[in-house]
């Protein structure tokens, strides 16, 4: 979810400034949802995490 005030500038100064850091070498993505549902337990996931193991070459 997302401030009501976020704007796709702010999504692309996001991605900018992350390859900044780390470069091509890590891939990522900004998804907008409109909400967060709950795990099994009850709790929010606030990150989803998902590597792809394949390698490319």
């Amino acid at each position: 979810m997302v401030a009501p005030d976020f704007t796709e500038q702010d999504r692309v100064a996001i991605e900018r400034a992350y390859k900044l850091k780390v470069g091509e070498e890590v891939q990522f993505k900004i998804k907008v949802i409109n909400e967060i549902p709950l795990t099994a337990l009850g709790i929010l996931k606030m990150l989803d995490l998902r590597l792809n193991t394949q390698r490319e070459g």
